[in-house]
């Protein structure tokens, strides 16, 4: 037996499976309306550009009431994760906190740009968890996604100060050493042969890295970020430098534990398999229709069914048969 210490980001399927709190619902993700400083090239929720327009927005009122009714259900973490830069929503100080109150983990994703002192103060009042998106330490690779000058050495002190403020949130829990803050690397031919040394940059933040997904800009982008690069490659740089040997979602079963344990919700109240692609909105109901409970046990029975018949797959969405999936929800 080790008592070697496991690394592993607060309120992830990681976390949460090694102590015993992943096996039925447990995540909730909201998302809202696209509003973002960057215009990424990889982007799921930009296509050729643009973001989807959307007509009728849920108010915070409805957001409140889903965190309610996920806390009420079971949920361990509430997930913002877009549209675009959930800092820049009038409302993710209200909700934060009030999934923190609600004895629930709040995970914001960013691209740290945005980062400032009362921002970072906030999230570690709040027990925040922290997944950065950073995926090159050369200027003319990262200044692709900006059109904001002077933003690069801005996101690197932003990042850098969260990490050194979260890390006193650090704790560990027997053979768990569990962290506030992860750094997330999309790894294309632009960058791959920088993965380790972004991996060894911030030693106090948890690293994860993963390959691009062919959805939003990203489609008319392949050849650009793929080059010539072969999937065999990305996955031994995956295999060896990401922290849970793939996406941040992994369970121990190699599956998005966020997919398997949770629900999206648009920003126009519609459920949704995943955060990251709209493609499955409208397709599973809406908060109008159905409550968080019965639409999480369609949805977890669906996908079940997809896993049945086509076997595992750490992310539904860059799988090869995503699109059967999409199928089988329409056909419900």
């Amino acid at each position: 037996m080790t008592n070697e210490k496991i690394r592993t980001l607060k309120g992830t399927p990681k976390h949460l499976s090694q102590v015993g709190e992943l096996n039925s619902f447990t995540y909730l993700m909201i998302n809202f309306p696209y509003e973002c400083n960057f215009r990424c090239k990889k982007c799921f929720n930009l296509m050729n550009g643009k973001p989807r327009k959307y007509k009728n927005l849920i108010s915070l009122e409805d957001r409140l009431n889903l965190i309610e009714q996920a806390s009420i259900i079971g949920g361990k973490a509430v997930v913002f994760a877009g549209e675009g830069e959930p800092i820049l929503s009038n409302e993710i100080e209200c909700l934060v906190k009030y999934v923190n109150e609600c004895n629930m983990i709040p995970i914001i994703y960013s691209n740290g740009s945005m980062f400032d002192s009362n921002i970072i103060d906030f999230c570690k009042s709040n027990n925040s968890s922290i997944i950065f998106s950073f995926d090159s330490l050369k200027e003319g690779v990262f200044s692709m996604k900006s059109f904001e000058k002077g933003i690069f050495p801005k996101t690197i002190i932003n990042i850098t100060r969260a990490i050194d403020s979260l890390k006193e949130l650090t704790y560990v829990k027997g053979n768990l050493e569990i962290l506030s803050v992860a750094i997330n690397s999309t790894i294309s031919e632009l960058n791959i042969n920088e993965v380790k040394t972004l991996k060894s940059l911030w030693e106090d933040a948890y690293y994860i890295c993963n390959p691009i997904a062919k959805s939003g800009n990203a489609v008319n982008n392949w050849d650009f970020f793929r080059g010539a690069l072969k999937d065999e490659v990305i996955h031994q740089v995956i295999e060896e430098n990401s922290e849970t040997g793939g996406p941040l979602t992994l369970t121990k079963k190699g599956l998005c534990g966020y997919s398997i344990y949770g629900i999206s919700v648009s920003p126009e109240g519609n459920y949704m398999t995943c955060a990251y692609t709209n493609k499955t909105d409208n397709l599973l109901g809406s908060i109008i229709e159905i409550k968080l409970k019965e639409a999480w046990e369609n949805k977890h029975r669906i996908e079940s069914s997809y896993y049945k018949n086509f076997g595992n797959t750490p992310c539904l969405i860059r799988s090869n048969f995503f699109q059967e999936y999409l199928n089988q929800l329409k056909e419900k």
